[in-house]
């Protein structure tokens, strides 16, 4: 869990310097290893693939409206 709140926390900063691609690819790409999607996840796991995919469609959403 603290490798996903890590990696949501610098994918942020990432954002904050218009490098929002590779936010995004972070962003994934950490929520995609916690295999939240195989088994019975834990209730932690669940809320971090879940912070971790929202903030990442927050990021493109915005980009969107740009």
């Amino acid at each position: 869990m603290a490798i996903a709140h890590a990696s949501r926390q610098v994918a942020i900063a990432m954002r904050r310097q218009g490098r929002h691609a590779s936010a995004t690819d972070l962003l994934t790409h950490t929520a995609q290893h916690l295999n939240a999607d195989t088994g019975h996840p834990s209730a932690a796991v669940l809320s971090a693939y879940t912070k971790l995919l929202c903030t990442a469609l927050q990021d493109l959403a915005s980009r969107a409206r740009v």
